[in-house]
């Protein structure tokens, strides 16, 4: 695993980077379900939103200075969400 103390950008990238590539598989996962659901599809999308909330609510703690994190780290993502919400 590559040490992200020196780099913290390098950090950024790759978290963005997995949480969007995971947000679009979780997206078309979620479409791929839409149809006739069996228990354990349904199942599947009770743990897909458990896990949206989780993340929803770290990625808020760390923006809103709750979690412990170096000010860079927190600095960066407020920015990456502002221009996220900037292009919605």
């Amino acid at each position: 695993m590559p040490r992200f103390e020196d780099r913290p950008d390098d950090y950024i990238n790759v978290f963005a980077d997995r949480t969007e590539a995971q947000v679009h598989f979780l997206y078309a996962e979620r479409h791929d379900l839409a149809y006739n659901p069996k228990p354990w599809q349904l199942l599947r999308k009770l743990c897909e939103r458990r896990y949206q909330k989780e993340v929803g609510q770290r990625y808020a703690g760390v923006i809103d200075g709750s979690v412990p994190v170096s000010d860079f780290v927190r600095d960066e993502l407020r920015r990456r969400d502002r221009k996220r919400r900037e292009a919605s």
